[in-house]
């Protein structure tokens, strides 16, 4: 189950995601995830996206170069849009994630 800005998504698929970032990050740090909304109900979107991509940035202390990035590229060329999500998983703040278009 996944809420949302209050509201609720049931039957969400949720697993680590991306071999090299689950691989560099240390023991005990966040992980990226990656949410299936279509997972059991494929009519279900968030806003239209079945799929939410969290990053991790663990290789940016800014969490800015990524967004920075997709606002540049996006002028030029297709690049997908970020913004910032708050994970809080089973009650526990897992911090700041950035959300990349799938």
């Amino acid at each position: 189950m996944v809420t949302v800005d209050g509201k609720v998504y049931k039957d969400v698929g949720v697993h680590f995601r991306g071999m090299s970032s689950f691989m560099m990050v240390p023991e005990g740090s966040k992980r990226s995830l990656n949410l299936a909304f279509g997972f059991v109900n494929e009519k279900q979107t968030l806003s239209g996206y079945r799929t939410l991509n969290l990053l991790n940035v663990n290789s940016d202390p800014t969490f800015v170069r990524a967004m920075l990035y997709s606002q540049i590229a996006r002028a030029y060329i297709p690049a997908p849009k970020m913004n910032y999500m708050r994970v809080v998983i089973n009650g526990e703040s897992w911090g700041a994630y950035i959300n990349a278009e799938q």
